[in-house]
């Protein structure tokens, strides 16, 4: 799986697969190598989509899924104005679930300091 975080997805076909085998894992620790695969997309729809997830109740995602999701698609150098524009688009059903725990992440991934 290493090799999904430095692939720089293109494909919708690529895409597709590992955001199956995300639907389909159970362990905690191969579901975030599927997020940081997924959010390494050169594809803007993709990282949208995947942001979307962030705000989806019926992904039943877990909040720290939540926080990688933002703070991977953050990491991807295509995906930092893709994931502040979401964020702004969606600050208040964001803030009202989810205020801290993704604000400190992502604050944290532009280098602000929070106590």
């Amino acid at each position: 799986m290493s090799s999904a975080s430095d692939c720089g997805l293109k494909s919708n076909e690529i895409w597709t697969f590992f955001e199956d085998y995300y639907n389909e894992e159970t362990y905690s620790v191969a579901k975030s190598k599927y997020l940081r695969g997924l959010s390494c997309s050169q594809n803007p729809e993709h990282l949208t989509k995947l942001l979307s997830w962030t705000t989806d109740p019926s992904k039943n995602l877990h909040d720290t899924d939540r926080v990688q999701i933002v703070q991977y698609v953050i990491d991807n150098p295509i995906g930092k104005d893709i994931a502040f524009e979401y964020l702004d688009n969606n600050f208040e059903s964001l803030f009202k679930k989810y205020i801290f725990t993704i604000l400190k992440s992502v604050l944290s991934s532009v280098g602000v300091i929070y106590d």
